[in-house]
């Protein structure tokens, strides 16, 4: 997957993001086919992976915040609708 189709999928038309999906890319393909169980990611995965660096870039990950006695939670996992997509393209494991 290319900068390019990211950002076709996501519908950017500017470069200001450019550097941090270059930079990211390589990174979530990885998370995703280790989640997947796969070697490649088919363009029917693609939406996942792009999706996944649009929630990055959007610093959701942060799900509460509190500033008197300072706390911070964070999102162990991604949103149910990114999950969907990853779940459905996951391998099953037999042992």
């Amino acid at each position: 997957m290319t900068l390019h189709e990211v950002k076709a999928i996501l519908q950017i038309k500017d470069n200001t993001h450019d550097d941090y999906i270059n930079a990211i890319l390589p990174k979530v393909q990885d998370f995703v086919m280790h989640y997947c169980r796969r070697t490649t990611i088919p363009p029917s995965l693609q939406l996942g992976v792009a999706k996944i660096i649009q929630y990055e870039m959007s610093n959701s990950s942060l799900q509460s915040k509190k500033i008197g006695d300072i706390s911070w939670n964070y999102r162990e996992t991604y949103p149910e609708n990114i999950m969907k997509i990853l779940n459905a393209h996951k391998k099953v494991l037999i042992v």
